[in-house]
């Protein structure tokens, strides 16, 4: 039922601007492993190519239905050598 539920809630991937509808993956928008739980208000379908850049890049998807952002990872300063 939760599955069947994000379907109809996100009938696209959930990063402003894309469009695709088609073999979406469900994700964790906070992941797991920084405490995220289960929920329908923690996941959301993602296409695979933003599902690769959030979870290889570090990229992060919030806000939530209707109001989704998209964000670059945070980037570490580092002192010239």
């Amino acid at each position: 039922k939760l599955r069947t539920a994000i379907e109809a809630r996100d009938p696209v991937c959930c990063v402003p601007g894309c469009e695709v509808s088609r073999f979406l993956e469900i994700d964790h928008i906070e992941p797991v492993a920084e405490g995220g739980l289960t929920t329908f208000e923690n996941l959301a379908r993602l296409c695979s190519f933003h599902h690769a850049l959030k979870t290889v890049f570090g990229w992060r998807l919030g806000g939530r239905p209707g109001a989704w952002t998209w964000s670059e990872p945070e980037r570490a300063e580092r002192a010239p050598p």
